[in-house]
């Protein structure tokens, strides 16, 4: 038990706590523990958020997607420690955005969602750290709005890339037609194929049957 609270003092929301916080807190609060297997879900697209779910340990990927004319599929990786979907626990849509599929064995924790209203009272510091991740949150989707457009299709694939993924950094599956791409970019479907023969080329993705795939989204960011 006490290897699994050191974990999750790792999290962005508990940091700060000691350890004697955390515990004073987890025995106030009923919290339970589910195990999933590569391949099964762990939460789907339109599911209520009603509980905080966090994983310590493993790896999961996260699904989001666009549908209709210009359909778009993102996936992304993420290792524990993981937080699901914080900001979309309260607020006017309460459900999840994405689905989560374990990509390995893992463990993970329910709280309910009562937990950040009830004790919020008793330690500041769970609040100052729930209140600057939606921050930097907000702080990033106006950072992404509003940046320069780039110059060339190649950016302006990168960037469009760099705008639809929650974490900027590691591997990433888009799914999408080259047609579908050009529009998103606006850019014809000659240039976008030769952009995308670039990057490429350049090793910066792989591109097959409307299947791309980016090994470090971050080396993406250079080019925008």
């Amino acid at each position: 038990m006490g290897s699994m609270y050191e974990r999750l003092l790792q999290l962005p929301l508990f940091q700060g706590l000691t350890l004697d916080n955390l515990t004073h807190v987890l025995e106030k609060v009923k919290f339970h523990f589910e195990q999933y297997k590569p391949g099964e879900t762990i939460k789907s697209e339109g599911d209520e958020n009603k509980r905080l779910c966090f994983i310590l340990d493993g790896e999961l990927s996260k699904i989001t997607r666009i549908e209709g004319v210009m359909p778009l599929s993102v996936q992304e990786f993420a290792r524990g420690p993981y937080t699901f979907e914080l900001s979309t626990l309260f607020g006017k849509h309460t459900t999840f955005r994405s689905s989560y599929q374990a990509e390995s064995e893992i463990g993970v924790i329910f709280m309910h969602k009562r937990f950040l209203s009830d004790e919020l009272q008793l330690f500041d510091v769970i609040h100052l750290n729930y209140r600057n991740q939606m921050c930097a949150q907000i702080q990033e989707l106006e950072n992404r709005l509003w940046a320069s457009p780039p110059s060339t299709p190649e950016g302006r694939i990168a960037s469009f890339m760099l705008q639809h993924v929650e974490q900027p950094t590691g591997k990433k599956i888009f799914r999408i037609s080259k047609n579908h791409l050009a529009n998103y970019v606006n850019e014809s479907f000659s240039r976008t194929s030769l952009a995308l023969k670039v990057l490429q080329q350049q090793g910066l993705l792989s591109y097959e049957r409307d299947v791309i795939t980016i090994p470090a989204i971050e080396k993406l960011s250079e080019i925008v």
